[in-house]
């Protein structure tokens, strides 16, 4: 039953990463950019069926225009040109700055709700598309599966809301740069005719300015390859850190199951190429990096002692059971915590993790929950590893910087904006006796609730 709820898995994320691989092969292609969304748009209907969807660029208070679209009716169409920002549904996720899902029976717009079902679809999802931290447009993307996204169509959602973001900045770039290419052309066709009204021996001088004119529109077109360059860059980075932890987790299983049956047959086989193929994409994303993932927080109570142990196991299935059994230092009179006990695992399970690696699995961990004097509670995880210099502390935490040969230097970065994101902090020290003590401190009621549930009525 694992086996083949892990083939199902694999074959969701062969379908996404072939949605991805059609968009990146389009950039590269003559048409460019615009047709690399709407190629991508047409794929995500026909191998995910989520579907119609459309792209909008635009910022700040101006309207958003509708740059790409896939599978809209003629009156969709019509109604689909722009959207004016803090408007209807698409310019709600603007104003919000984050995704919104809602069944069509409750969208602002009764008429376009009405419109929406008689076609048979069930939910719609807006994304914001942000460039380097400036909104740049909005994906609205709809289903006729359920009334509703699944997390896995959501976090796809997010993944391919960066390379959409570089490529829609492509795109209004291109469309400046021929508008100024055009008024340069205007301007030289002008001067041509100037040239040779006034005088017949400027010739050679308006050949120098041909030219130059040649030389622009040679660099407009490297300046559009680079790009969508940057726009693949960008994907690829999200694929890594979105696909690294399932894969490891697939890959660790199919191990198992190879060394479970013990006789050859077609089941150890079938293990085996999932147990290989999965190491060969271990290998590739781990040449790659990924972006900080953007999600709704899901808040509940959370007992702190079991996000320890949670996040102990999630790093045993990652990177190996550690030779020896960390000690637990856990204190039994903590009150559960209001906060997201999914990205809370994942953080403490990166820094638990990182631990072991420092050890080569050898070393001894310590694990440890406590109060601290600001009323909050505190998750530590230490080691008995070589530790980390005063110099390097806070450079861990910049993206790409890292010390380990395939390291991505992307974990502790993306672990302490998940700690921030949840109200917490986390902050790196010398282990009396040697090796480093990784101390997260979460608050008992996440500073930013407030923030979050008035944002969402």
């Amino acid at each position: 039953m694992v086996l083949n709820s892990d083939l199902e898995r694999l074959d969701a994320l062969e379908e996404q990463m072939a949605v991805l691989a059609h968009f990146s092969a389009y950039l590269l292609t003559r048409p460019g950019p615009a047709q690399a969304m709407k190629v991508a748009l047409g794929e995500m209907e026909r191998r995910l069926m989520l579907g119609p969807a459309r792209v909008y660029a635009g910022q700040g208070h101006r309207p958003f225009k509708l740059t790409a679209a896939y599978g809209l009716s003629p009156e969709m169409q019509r109604w689909a040109q722009k959207v004016d920002p803090g408007q209807g549904f698409t310019g709600l996720a603007a104003s919000r700055g984050k995704m919104v899902v809602m069944p069509v029976d409750r969208l602002p717009d009764r008429g376009r709700g009405t419109t929406l079902a008689g076609f048979g679809i069930k939910a719609v999802c807006a994304l914001p598309l942000f460039l380097d931290g400036e909104l740049v447009g909005v994906l609205n993307v709809a289903t006729r599966r359920r009334v509703g996204f699944t997390p896995e169509e959501q976090n796809f959602l997010q993944v391919l809301a960066g390379p959409i973001a570089a490529t829609v900045a492509a795109v209004e770039l291109k469309e400046r740069l021929k508008q100024k290419a055009d008024e340069l052309q205007e301007a030289a066709d002008h001067l041509e005719a100037r040239v040779r009204q006034e005088a017949g021996d400027l010739a050679e001088e308006l050949g120098e300015v041909r030219q130059a004119a040649r030389r622009l529109q040679e660099n407009m077109r490297m300046v559009i390859s680079s790009a969508r360059s940057d726009a693949i860059a960008k994907f690829t980075s999200v694929i890594a850190h979105r696909l690294r932890n399932p894969l490891m987790a697939i890959g660790g299983f199919a191990h198992r199951l190879v060394d479970i049956l013990d006789q050859e047959g077609r089941a150890r086989s079938y293990a085996r190429a999932i147990a290989e193929q999965v190491d060969d994409l271990e290998v590739m994303l781990n040449e790659v990096f990924k972006l900080q993932r953007q999600k709704d927080l899901d808040y509940s109570e959370v007992d702190p002692n079991q996000v320890l142990q949670q996040a102990y196991h999630k790093a045993v299935l990652q990177c190996g059971q550690p030779r020896r059994e960390p000690i637990w230092q856990l204190a039994d009179d903590l009150p559960c915590l209001l906060t997201d006990q999914g990205l809370l695992v994942s953080a403490v399970a990166e820094l638990i993790q990182n631990a072991i690696e420092a050890t080569d699995g050898k070393g001894t961990l310590w694990l440890k929950s406590c109060y601290n004097s600001a009323g909050e509670v505190n998750l530590m995880v230490g080691d008995d590893g070589p530790g980390i210099p005063a110099h390097e502390r806070e450079r861990v935490f910049d993206p790409l910087y890292t010390t380990k040969s395939l390291g991505t230097g992307l974990g502790l970065s993306v672990c302490r904006e998940v700690l921030e994101l949840l109200g917490g902090s986390l902050r790196l020290q010398d282990r009396e006796g040697g090796g480093t003590l990784a101390i997260v401190s979460i608050p008992l009621r996440p500073r930013v609730k407030e923030e979050h549930a008035h944002q969402d009525r």
